[in-house]
């Protein structure tokens, strides 16, 4: 487990070497876990201050993160999410970028298994998975 600035960020389903955030807090969240890490960024499992309501927050690290093309791009994108709706569908709150650079997005929480779970778990029940 690491410590960052008041935060205790443990490692999650990513595997990966630490990315810590800069400061223990996204936008009214404070960052409790980090549940996954890609190319482009980690997303971390954060509760909201005040209501201690679950979500999760992507945030983007290394040279996309300061960006302004790329930052433009996201927050496109979470304008155009916002107006999609599906059961299967993930809605994305808010794309915000910090006074230090720190670019993220915000995103509602949901309990269950992932993707890569829920396949796993099919192949044991039911062997070859169809398309």
């Amino acid at each position: 487990m690491e410590t960052t600035q008041g935060s205790s960020l443990q490692e999650g389903e990513g595997g990966a070497a630490a990315d810590p955030i800069p400061s223990g807090t996204l936008g009214g969240y404070r960052v409790l876990r980090r549940v996954a890490q890609d190319a482009v960024g980690s997303t971390y499992q954060v509760a909201h201050v005040k209501d201690q309501r679950l979500a999760l927050a992507t945030v983007v690290r290394g040279p996309l993160a300061r960006a302004p093309r790329f930052a433009e791009r996201l927050r496109a994108a979470v304008r155009s999410s916002a107006a999609m709706s599906h059961p299967g569908w993930v809605p994305v709150r808010s794309c915000e970028q910090r006074g230090d650079g720190v670019l993220y997005a915000l995103m509602e929480h949901l309990e269950g298994e992932s993707l890569q779970q829920r396949c796993a778990r099919l192949r044991e029940e039911q062997g070859a998975l169809s398309l």
